[in-house]
């Protein structure tokens, strides 16, 4: 049995003795540049009553928590003891400007960023809506936020945008950032390829950097032909897609959900694939 086998047996073992089920809304299966391992996880809905998070309360107070997601990865616990890492999910609701502005204070209160930072959130959710954060049918949304927490502090706050127009993730290029600009355009070949269309668009704030990101969905199957030339002449990446590509084959209760292409302030591209359980 090989180790993505090992592994994935070992976090649904871990997964069903700490949660009490088999059902999970995603598995994530996540190569980086540079690094051999995968990072398996876990992304279930939760109850956040028994969260102690700080964000939490924000949310409930202003009436914005669609719905909160734990996550489970690799074998550790999904609410551990402070000296662990630590990951929450917050898909929103209610986003009205007024809420919207409140939210981004209030994380930047917590986890302050640099200007640059800043301005590139902020040119996300301003594109679609000519300088307001309102959300609108044609506009550009934060539909979730995510934290992750180490030693009992915030080091990560990670921002999820989302639209209904498919054309504004295309007017994005040329109007946020540089790396944005080189996701989109390997994310256009990849499109062309196959029946998949954009899901969100995602910028990770921590304290090593930032992170980009452009994910796509609903693929026919699991493509990696043309995705594992994003890893061209980037070490072990490319065999490593398609070893994940024969695991898949082997795994009929999985459905192959969707992808997103990351690339770090640091250069280091990596790339997620997401999974839902099939039934």
């Amino acid at each position: 049995m090989n180790a993505l086998e090992d592994a994935y047996e070992q976090l649904s073992r871990s997964y069903a003795m700490l949660i009490g089920k088999k059902d999970y809304d995603y598995l994530c299966l996540s190569c980086k540049e540079n690094t051999p391992e995968l990072t398996l996880r876990l992304y279930h809905e939760a109850d956040p009553s028994s969260f102690t998070e700080p964000f939490y309360d924000f949310l409930i107070r202003r009436d914005m928590l669609r719905y909160a997601e734990s996550i489970l990865e690799e074998a550790r616990e999904p609410f551990p003891s402070e000296n662990k890492p630590k990951r929450f999910d917050y898909a929103l609701c209610n986003r009205s400007e007024k809420n919207i502005s409140s939210l981004l204070t209030e994380t930047d209160r917590a986890f302050p960023i640099e200007s640059d930072a800043r301005l590139i959130r902020d040119r996300i959710l301003k594109h679609g809506s000519d300088g307001s954060l309102f959300e609108a049918h044609e506009e550009i949304w934060l539909c979730h936020l995510g934290l992750a927490y180490e030693n009992g502090s915030l080091n990560t706050v990670k921002y999820y945008f989302t639209s209904q127009n498919q054309e504004l993730f295309q007017q994005l290029r040329g109007r946020v950032c540089a790396e944005y600009d080189t996701l989109l355009e390997y994310a256009d070949l990849v499109r062309k390829d196959i029946d998949a269309v954009f899901w969100m668009v995602g910028l990770d704030t921590g304290k090593e950097g930032l992170k980009y990101k452009i994910y796509l969905r609903r693929y026919k199957d699991l493509y990696l032909p043309t995705e594992a030339s994003y890893f061209s002449g980037r070490g072990e990446m490319s065999r490593t897609l398609f070893r994940i590509r024969d695991w898949y084959k082997k795994h009929p209760e999985l459905w192959f959900e969707g992808t997103a292409f990351g690339l770090e302030s640091s250069g280091r591209c990596s790339l997620n694939l997401y999974f839902a359980r099939n039934g």
